[in-house]
């Protein structure tokens, strides 16, 4: 049985996550436009984001103050067996995005679950 706990802490270290690091595939493509870009003011914005985009993963910190809206899915066995079911599942995530969205939360739940 796959329990709630269990659950919310991968959906929260999901959420936090995904709303402050970059994949490494993206990483990479602002590396290759900043060495790729043949106008210096392109060439800057790009290495600003990317800087901004590095302080936010080692800050903890959002990556942008619109982290868009969240689009959760969930694959699983057909023998699994969840608490609450799957519409547990749904809620629960609904639950965690509500918690992460409190910011004076966010820092004290995200090193709840490290």
């Amino acid at each position: 049985m796959i329990t709630k706990k269990v659950m919310e802490e991968a959906i929260f270290r999901t959420i936090k996550k995904s709303s402050c690091e970059i994949s490494p595939d993206v990483h990479a493509s602002f590396e290759r436009a900043i060495k790729d870009e043949q106008a210096e003011r392109s060439k800057r914005a790009f290495k600003s984001t990317l800087e901004s985009l590095d302080q936010s993963a080692k800050l903890r910190n959002l990556l942008c103050p619109d982290t868009g809206w969240p689009l959760f899915f969930c694959k699983t066995g057909n023998d699994a067996k969840i608490e609450g079911g799957i519409l547990g599942l749904e809620e629960l995530a609904k639950e965690m995005v509500a918690i992460a969205t409190k910011e004076d939360l966010i820092p004290l739940l995200f090193d709840a679950y490290i």
